[in-house]
C-alpha cells in the first residue's frame, strides 16, 4: 500500500468508492497513524466547494485496518511535490 512523504501533494477521498468527494492538498506531517494534509480545495458532488483558510484534514494512513476494510484513501494529486 502506497503511503506519502511530508510536502507529497495528495488527494484524500471522502467516501470508498466515490470519486466525486475529496479534497486536495500537501501533507504536513504524520501524527498518530494519519496524515495531516493542508486543504487547498474541496470537491463534493464533483464540484469545487468553499473551505475555511487553514482548513487541515487527518485521514488515516494507508493500509490500516479500517470499518471498510484496509484504508486506502489518499493517493497522488497532479503535481505530486510542493517545494
Amino acid at each position: 500500500m502506497q503511503n506519502f512523504p511530508v510536502c507529497a501533494r495528495v488527494r484524500s477521498y471522502d467516501f470508498p468508492g466515490n470519486a466525486f468527494c475529496y479534497v486536495e492538498g500537501v501533507v504536513t506531517g504524520i501524527v498518530n497513524d494519519s496524515y495531516s494534509i493542508a486543504v487547498d480545495h474541496r470537491v463534493f458532488d464533483g464540484k469545487i466547494v468553499s473551505f475555511k483558510p487553514g482548513c487541515v484534514v487527518n485521514p488515516p494512513l494507508n493500509g490500516l485496518k479500517g470499518i471498510f476494510g484496509e484504508t486506502c484513501g489518499v493517493v497522488w494529486a497532479t503535481d505530486r511535490y510542493v517545494l
